[in-house]
């Protein structure tokens, strides 16, 4: 549970000359509990692993916060704002190192600067939203892979799992930008790009496998050697993803109802997917970029009826991609990957009823 309270005050009430100013303050104390219990039994190739038990309760409280300035006039909205969060730690019933079926509450604080601006470029209207960030990280939560050997009950079956880790420091900056512009009363283009950049600045992990593995020291870290991972790519985030999406009104009348089409492109850089492992132990963590064409027909109120028509198409390049990696080359000497769907076509009809 958690009591807050908020408040915005428009400086026009301070000074005439400050009008069109506002200023928002917030402050949030949560007080959290957590309980997990479980046995973790598995067995490999007919051969059981040692069990391993699990019961415990966490409490944790924090005190959150924002702090925020704006500028608002007829046609633009300029703002900037700091905020501290926080999550809750918790229990991983599915971690096969006991050590890590605990991890503990994550931070963080925001810094935002950004602009809505409504213009015209001669006779045709634009929206143009743009928005820098930076984001600093303590104790950042990952969930990966868990592969454990018990020194004091050693097996060749050893226990494999997932747990959520804390990753130390981290970092990310982005930059946002969304344009909206109508060229035609019958076509409205819409475009969205963002870069983010995200890095660790300490990232360090107990080898707990029976393997050794790649650490950003240099070499090998051997089962029970601290593997540095503050070289790794951060965790599925692209650093350039952009969208342009086209909307042409076919018609809109009284009698047959409201057409219209869309077509979208979509692009995603290459994307890293393991939160425990260098690229050098797993193969396929990468996933590579790609281009995505989706696309719509919609028939509203149907010859001034209720009812809705989509005709949609996904993927219409057919483009063939792979969306997810487990990960376990580096734990377990095998990939197993997730596709992303082919190209699909669909039609939904819909009926909308009284409010």
């Amino acid at each position: 549970y958690g009591p807050y309270a908020q408040a915005t005050y428009n400086l026009e009430h301070f000074s005439t000359g400050l009008t069109g100013w506002e200023i928002t303050a917030g402050i949030r104390k949560s007080f959290d509990r957590v309980e997990g219990e479980s046995v973790f039994l598995q067995s490999m190739f007919g051969i059981p692993s040692p069990p391993a038990f699990l019961d415990g309760k966490i409490k944790d409280s924090a005190v959150t916060w924002t702090l925020g300035l704006d500028y608002k006039d007829e046609h633009s909205l300029t703002y900037a704002k700091v905020s501290r969060g926080y999550k809750v730690g918790g229990f991983t019933i599915t971690a096969a190192n006991p050590a890590k079926s605990e991890y503990d509450s994550e931070f963080v604080f925001n810094y935002e600067l950004g602009n809505k601006l409504d213009f015209n470029i001669g006779h045709i209207p634009v929206r143009l939203n743009t928005a820098a960030y930076y984001t600093d990280y303590t104790d950042m939560q990952r969930h990966g892979v868990d592969v454990y050997v018990d020194p004091n009950n050693p097996s060749i079956a050893p226990r494999i799992g997932a747990a959520v880790v804390n990753a130390g420091e981290a970092s990310i900056a982005g930059l946002e930008l969304e344009a909206t512009i109508i060229p035609f009363p019958s076509l409205m283009l819409h475009f969205a790009y963002s870069f983010t950049d995200g890095q660790y600045e300490e990232y360090s992990l107990n080898n707990t496998s029976s393997l050794p593995v790649q650490t950003c020291a240099g070499g090998q870290a051997e089962t029970g050697e601290i593997v540095d991972l503050s070289c790794m790519p951060f965790l599925y985030t692209p650093e350039n993803q952009y969208s342009v999406t086209a909307v042409f009104d076919v018609f809109q009348s009284p009698v047959l109802g409201n057409l219209t089409t869309s077509l979208t492109w979509a692009w995603t850089d290459e994307t890293y997917t393991s939160a425990t492992t260098l690229p050098e132990d797993e193969p396929g963590a990468w996933l590579d970029d790609r281009g995505l064409l989706n696309g719509s027909i919609n028939w509203e109120n149907i010859f001034n009826s209720r009812f809705h028509l989509q005709i949609f198409g996904t993927n219409l390049m057919d483009k063939e991609y792979i969306m997810g990696n487990q990960n376990v080359w580096s734990t377990l000497g095998y990939r197993t990957v997730t596709y992303g769907e082919p190209r699909m076509y669909g039609v939904k009809l819909s009926f909308q009823w009284d409010a």
